[in-house]
């Protein structure tokens, strides 16, 4: 007589208890400069400006804290910053298939207040989304930092400031980052594989098989011509290059549904952002 044994297929990505998918960190002090050495001033009552600076073009190995640089593919530039958050959101940023142009630590807000001192604040990153709307964001490891009193009067003048033409304020935390580890896991691989080359031949033929409508990885593949152990690698350099898009939440399989790109529908210039 034989005895079927049942099998079951593990998720990696869900078999560890909850405390392990968590982010930590502990919270940092809000990212301010001003004349006056008190930053309790209201910045609500200040006259608010906001526009584009150049960043910071220096990696300092020797701080305790994570800097990095890398040049972004998606958007030609050098993107720079400091922390393990601010560098997952970079990741997130460069492979995001409905993302458009971003800029970490480009853009500052100016508070200026009735005595004349100056407030001013540096958001982590600006970016686009495929429908051209403007997103300016802050992030951090949790939930903690925002509801300190300072910070919170801060963001919400900022937020106020922001909208009047049209940009939206985003808090995002480390936590918001780590909870579809499936989704960092894609992510973090294809940031990788996007800061390599791609032979300008296979993105073009690959614009031209996706013109037709989504197909499978590995059909894919084979329109490519591109080898096995190769085409997760390809393919997500085409996302990062904003040629083609697939779900990162979604497990990485022959089977999974590769689509072109959204198009951008309004590309606003962030370097030209003046409020």
């Amino acid at each position: 007589m034989t005895t079927t044994v049942p099998t079951a297929t593990i998720d990696q990505f869900n078999a560890l208890p909850a405390a392990c998918r968590r982010g930590g960190g502990r919270s940092h002090d809000v990212y301010w400069r001003a004349t006056d050495p008190s930053p309790l001033t209201d910045p609500a009552t200040a006259r608010f400006a906001f526009r584009t600076v150049e960043p910071e073009r220096t990696v300092n190995f020797g701080r305790k804290r994570l800097t990095f640089a890398f040049h972004s593919v998606r958007t030609g530039h050098v993107q720079q910053g400091e922390g393990p958050w601010e560098l997952l959101l970079a990741k997130h940023l460069e492979t995001t298939p409905d993302g458009g142009p971003y800029r970490l630590h480009g853009h500052r807000a100016w508070f200026t207040h009735e005595d004349g001192s100056v407030t001013t604040y540096g958001p982590d990153a600006v970016w686009c989304d495929a429908n051209g709307h403007v997103v300016c964001g802050e992030v951090k490891a949790s939930d903690t930092y925002f509801t300190e009193p300072a910070t919170a009067a801060l963001l919400t003048a900022v937020e106020k400031g922001l909208a009047t033409a049209g940009i939206r304020l985003a808090r995002i935390t480390g936590d918001a980052l780590c909870a579809d580890r499936r989704r960092r896991f894609n992510v973090c691989r294809a940031f990788a594989d996007g800061l390599g080359r791609l032979d300008v031949h296979i993105e073009q033929q690959a614009r031209d098989v996706l013109a037709g409508g989504s197909v499978p990885l590995a059909r894919l593949g084979e329109r490519l011509e591109v080898a096995d152990a190769d085409r997760v690698r390809v393919v997500n350099s085409l996302l990062v290059r904003r040629v083609a898009s697939y779900d990162l939440s979604a497990g990485v399989t022959p089977d999974l549904e590769i689509s072109a790109a959204r198009p951008i529908q309004e590309d606003r210039r962030l370097e030209s952002l003046t409020i």
